[in-house]
Order: structure tokens, then sequence, then C-alpha cells
């Protein structure tokens, strides 16, 4: 049984499941939770029976459910939130380095105290801060600023299946927000929270520094950057998407992938050439390790692996068998003590799958090597390290990102090639880069890896069909893909024709749904009014096709694309997309339903079924079922119009988010 074998892995799913019962309901009495837990461990200590022990799960249970509730923010009782709209002005300290956006430089921060009529008043938490450039203040680390109090809670996404970035920054214990301008704030003075955040933020500034000089400014230095230490800042979007596309954007992100290539690294020069004894090997790694997860960030994903290679490294200096499936667990269950919201983390999820798939299906995949010679071999040893990865993480990426990268067989082994030697040389050049003549001949090994690394990536992602799009799965869909998976690697390993048929039964099921989904997909009709900053923009869709009206400054806009239509889209199955720009007042007919998109003052009223008023167009003599106000109204304006209109139902796109109507 893998309970046996793995003890490990129950206690973590008892862990996980107090998580994620705290997530649904975070209202149980703490206190009883933790006099449960006491009473528990007294009765563990003092009766030996091994029926008694079975109490350890549930005291599992109550001790990660307790963990989350001490690590929700919200539960503080001098937490900001609930005393923010009472304040004039707010004292706050810079949390993280700054990064820079089109029109601003995003930071966190920690709010220190807050003024209410002239009284200051000790709180706590953390929100997000956005200094204009117009201000041409770029923010440090441990600055602390006098603000203007502006605040406003993270809004709930306002279209359909749009990123939920209010669930995203509510997990990181983020709630609020705030644009800056000038006269919004002034600086108080500075001083360090934490000196080894200081010291990473320092180290990050100065191997940027590094790299500019061997790299120049160039889309290699941004590559350069994301690599080595993290910062993905100066990354534009089409280079991500190009990594994206190709399923390659792991090599810019750091990860467990890149704590891998230093642990081999470091594992061959301390043991194999400096051939140091054990214990001098291991802390040295070690420390390694940690100095490098702290120089990138302390990301989920880096902390994972360097803790899991830490204990394996300390299982071989104490010459005991290490089951690495065991230490990958225990890394899990200990990681989510310290923070239980990595739980909700997309990569430290698809972290350990790929590393589950490499420890789970390598094996079987690398003894079907057809190769004979040592190029092959190893070529086909990296190739299968890859595909079991992917196997492993199809089901929550298809999940989460809604497309598959066709190509990810041809260029993972070459940028995993690439990143094993750009990695090291990337470390080594901000270690050497003083010694002139060293630190050139390195920067240009690395100038030229990196270019080889983007340059392939590049190639592929400009090869046809490089990329299947809008594949959602539900919930239950991926639940079915991992038992599919469950039952193919059952199969591998006892060869049993049962489980190669139940296999083939649940992918049938799933099949099915999907056939089923796309047939109603087919025959569906209807119009959605989308919020857009600043803006509007109108979809009607017929079967899997989808036509997007939106103003002419607008309706090319990747962005918008990217972030407000695109899950909306995948989730209808949408295949095909036209744009059409609206520079003026004009009417649409869809189905019998009459709509006018009034981007201009006119002087005439009329009937309609749907009236779309934008930059401030409204106008009280037409008569419509449906009056939409939208992104360019602000809250006042669009105020005054209520006010003064009672005869026709009027709707703030702002206030509502996204309205959709089904046709007949």
């Amino acid at each position: 049984m893998i309970w046996h074998k793995y003890p490990s892995i129950k206690y973590l799913a008892f862990g996980i499941l107090g998580i994620l019962s705290y997530k649904f309901y975070s209202d149980f009495p703490v206190q009883i939770a933790l006099g449960l837990l006491v009473f528990i461990g007294l009765v563990l200590l003092i009766i030996k029976r091994p029926v008694i022990r079975f109490l350890s799960l549930p005291a599992i249970f109550i001790l990660f459910y307790v963990i989350s509730y001490y690590q929700d923010d919200l539960k503080r009782p001098d937490h900001y939130l609930s005393k923010i709209n009472e304040s004039d002005y707010y004292i706050a300290q810079i949390n993280s380095a700054p990064e820079s956006k089109p029109k601003s430089y995003k930071t966190l921060a920690k709010i220190l105290s807050i003024n209410h009529d002239g009284k200051w008043q000790t709180v706590s938490g953390t929100l997000l801060l956005y200094f204009n450039h117009d201000t041409k203040t770029k923010p440090q680390y441990g600055e602390v600023y006098l603000l203007k109090n502006k605040v406003r809670e993270i809004e709930a996404p306002k279209n359909p299946f749009e990123f939920n970035y209010k669930i995203y920054q509510r997990q990181r214990n983020v709630f609020a927000h705030q644009f800056l301008r000038k006269n919004d704030f002034k600086l108080l003075y500075k001083k360090d929270p934490n000196i080894l955040m200081s010291l990473a933020i320092k180290a990050n500034a100065y191997s940027h520094e590094v790299f500019s000089v061997f790299l120049g400014d160039s889309e290699h230095l941004n590559i350069a950057d994301a690599l080595i230490s993290g910062n993905q800042a100066g990354l534009d979007f089409e280079t991500k998407q190009e990594y994206s596309s190709t399923g390659t954007i792991h090599a810019l992100a750091v990860s467990g992938t890149h704590v891998a290539i230093l642990f081999t690294f470091l594992s061959i020069i301390f043991s194999k050439i400096l051939r140091l004894k054990a214990v001098p090997t291991f802390l040295i790694i070690s420390t390694i390790l940690c100095i490098y997860a702290i120089y990138t960030g302390l990301s989920a994903s880096v902390c994972r692996a360097t803790f899991m290679f830490i204990l394996m490294q300390l299982a071989v200096t104490l010459n005991r068998e290490s089951e690495t499936l065991h230490v990958l667990f225990l890394s899990a269950f200990v990681l989510l003590m310290i923070n239980t919201s990595w739980l909700y983390d997309v990569g430290f999820q698809l972290s350990y799958l790929a590393v589950m798939g490499i420890i789970i299906l390598h094996p079987y995949i690398n003894r079907a090597n057809p190769f004979l010679n040592k190029v092959g071999s190893w070529l086909w040893e990296i190739s299968s390290v890859s595909l079991a990865a992917t196997v492993f993480t199809l089901p929550l990426s298809l999940y989460y990102f809604h497309q598959f990268p066709n190509y990810f067989l041809v260029i993972n082994p070459v940028v995993g090639i690439l990143s094993s030697l750009a990695l090291p040389l990337g470390l080594v050049l901000i270690s050497l880069a003083k010694i002139k003549l060293l630190g050139g001949l390195i920067g240009k090994c690395f100038s030229l890896v990196l270019k080889g690394m983007h340059g392939s990536v590049a190639l592929v992602a400009g090869w046809p069909g490089v990329l299947t799009k809008s594949v959602v799965i539900s919930l239950v869909e991926v639940v079915l893909l991992f038992v599919i998976l469950y039952f193919f690697v059952r199969f591998l390993k006892l060869k049993e024709s049962k489980l190669l048929r139940n296999a083939l039964l649940v992918t049938c099921l799933f099949m099915g749904g999907r056939v089923y989904k796309n047939y109603q997909h087919q025959f569906q009709s209807e119009i959605s009014f989308h919020y857009i900053p600043k803006g509007w923009g109108l979809s009607v869709i017929k079967g899997q096709n989808a036509t997007f009206f939106a103003p002419d400054s607008l309706h090319n806009d990747p962005m918008i694309f990217q972030f407000h239509l695109k899950n909306y889209y995948d989730n209808k199955g949408i295949k095909n997309v036209k744009t059409v720009a609206i520079s003026k007042t004009q009417t649409l007919e869809v189905k019998d339903k009459k709509i006018l998109l009034l981007n201009k003052n006119i002087d005439t009223g009329g009937e309609f079924d749907f009236v779309l008023s934008s930059n401030k167009t409204y106008n009280s003599r037409l008569k419509a079922e449906h009056i939409f106000l939208d992104g360019t109204y602000t809250k006042y304006y669009a105020e005054k119009v209520f006010s003064k209109d009672t005869n026709n139902k009027i709707i703030s796109l702002y206030e509502t988010g996204s309205q959709t109507f089904t046709l007949p």
C-alpha cells in the first residue's frame, strides 16, 4: 500500500483537507479547534495503543485549519481594511522591489498606521501601490511614505470567466490598492524591514547591471533577468507569448528546474572535481541553494525544490536510502505548514506534478529507448523527462491555461540543454564580472547561449499549428484525466489488462462529455456587453463564431483580448473571432434585436432593445429595455444619469460588470 510505503502522503492529504476546509468555511471558532488539537495531543501522549494513533490524522487536519486561520490577515483585529475608510492619511512602508509597468511602478506596501481627525492608530496589512511615472518617483524597498487615503478594495472580475485578480491577491493577503499621482504621497524616511530581502533586492540590481554590460539594452537582457534572478518585469507581451506557445515558459520563471540544474552543477564541482567529504559538501551545497532561493525572491517552486534537494542530500550524507516520493511529499507538508496559501499557487501545483511525473513515469518511457548510440540515448533521456513531466501536468495546464503546445517535444530538449548552460554561466558571470578578461569570456559565452535559446524558441513559435487553443476543461474532467493517468501507470507497472480496460472506459466517458459540450456550442446564440476600462466591448456569438465590436482605439489591442475576452471565448468554444471598429454612433440589428452604439451626442430619440452609451452621450429621449453606461462614465456622472431618468432601466457596467443575453 502507498500509505505504508510513503507515510508522508497521508499526513499531506489530511493537511490539504484542513486548508481547503478553511477556504470553504472559515467561521468555525478557532478556540474550539485549538482545544480539540490540545485534547488529541494529550490522548496521543498518554495512550500508546495503535488504534488511538489514528487520531494523528484528524490532528493534522485541525492543525492545518488553525494555521490557515492565523495566516489569514483579515482575522487580525488590527487589520486596516475595516478601518481605512475612516482615515484621511496613512503611513506605509514599501515591502518589495518595484516592478515597472507601462504607466507606473507597482509595489507591495505594508500599512503601519492610519490617521483620522488628527489621531494615529497602529494597524497591519498589505496593499498594492502604483506610483504613476508622471510623479518621477521610483519607490525603493524599505521607504516609508505618508499617503493621502484613496485606497480602494481590489474588485472582482467584471467580465464572464475573466481571471479573478481579487481572489489571486486575496490568497496573498492583499486586499486593496491605490494609484498614486503627484501630491498624493511624501517620503518620510527609509529603513530596511528585512535584511535578507534587502540583500536579495540589491543582488538582483547588481546582476541586472552586470548583464547590461555584456548584453546591452536588448530582449536578451530581459530574458537573462528572468532566467537567472526570476525578475520578469522587463519581458514584453510578445516574448511571453512565444515561450508560452512553445511550452517553454518555465525557462523564464525561476523554478524547481533551475534549482535542479544548480544542484547538479554544485554536486559535480564539490563531489567529483574537488572531492570534498560528504558533510562539507552537504553544508556548502545547502548554503548556496538557500542563498539562491533568497536571491530569487523565495518563490514557492524554488522553496519546494531547495528544501527537497537539501533533504535528499542529507539522506546521502547520512548514508540512508532516500525515497524520492517520500521526500517530495514531506517537503510539501513542511512548506504548506510555513505558508498554507502556497496550495493555491499554480506554479506550486504544477511543479509538484512535474516532479511526480519524472519520478513515476519517466523510468517506463526511458526503458523504451530505441537508440543504441550515446548521443541518441542522451537526447531520448532529455525528451523522456520532458514528456513525463508534461503528461502529469497536462490536466491542470489545460484547466488553467486552455492551450497545449504542440511542439513541446521538439523545443523543450533544446531549451533544457541551453538553460542548463545559461544558469551556471550567468551565476559565474555575476561572481567574476570584475575580472575583465575572464568576465568578458564568460559574458560572451553567456550571450551566445541566450541568443541560441531565444532564437530557437522564436523559430518554433513561428511554425504553423504551434498551439492548440481554446481547450477548456472542467474540474470534473480534470479528475477524469487523472483517473485515466492512474490506471495507465498502474498498467505499466502490473501489466494487468483490466487496468488498461478501465483506462479506456474512463477515456470514453471523458470524450463523450467533450463531444456533448461541442454539440451544445454549435447551437449557442447570445450577446454580451463587456466592461472595458475607459471603453466598452460588444460580443455577438452565433455557434462557434464571434464578432467583437469596440471603439476603434481598442478593438485591436491584444491586451484587451488577453485579459477580458480570451477566457470567455474559450469557454464558449469560439473558433473564429471577427473584430469590428466603431468610430461613430451606429445601429446594429442582431436577430430582431435593435442595438444603438452611442458614441456621439444625437438630438433625436428613438426606441431600441439595447443602448450602449459612451463618452457621456446619454440622451433621455432614447427609449430602450436596457441602457448601458460604459467604462468612460465616472461613478459621479453615472449617478447623475440615474437621478435624471427614472423611466428607463439604466445599467452602469462598472457597477454590474458584463451583461449577457441569450438570443432565440
